[in-house]
């Protein structure tokens, strides 16, 4: 590990892959949700037209009556939504770790 200092912290665009790698992964885990949340949503709007079928019942349901491309419904807004806050999140923590390490009195 580097030492910790703000001297020896690497500089913002050193940290590109820390942004790159914490949007990338946290866009791809909440969009692979989606359709969980859609049923999910469906069942809490309207719980007597989805009473006792179960979430795989209710995958079914929605896709045949309303077709598959309806359980990725608000992927796009999710997506992008979690794009960026995965990049700033992991990116700044990343950048600003060892900053802190040092004004806590460590190293």
């Amino acid at each position: 590990t580097a030492a910790a200092s703000p001297e020896a912290a690497m500089s913002l665009a050193e940290q590109w892959r820390y942004f790159f790698a914490g949007g990338v992964c946290a866009c791809l885990s909440h969009s692979a949700a989606t359709p969980v949340d859609v049923v999910k949503t469906r069942q809490q709007t309207d719980p007597l037209r989805y009473q006792g079928l179960g979430i795989r019942g209710c995958f079914v349901k929605i896709a045949r009556e309303e077709g598959p491309v309806m359980l990725l419904k608000g992927l796009g807004p999710t997506s992008i939504g979690y794009l960026i806050e995965g990049a700033l999140k992991f990116g700044f923590y990343e950048a600003l770790k060892p900053i802190v390490f040092t004004a806590m009195g460590g190293g």
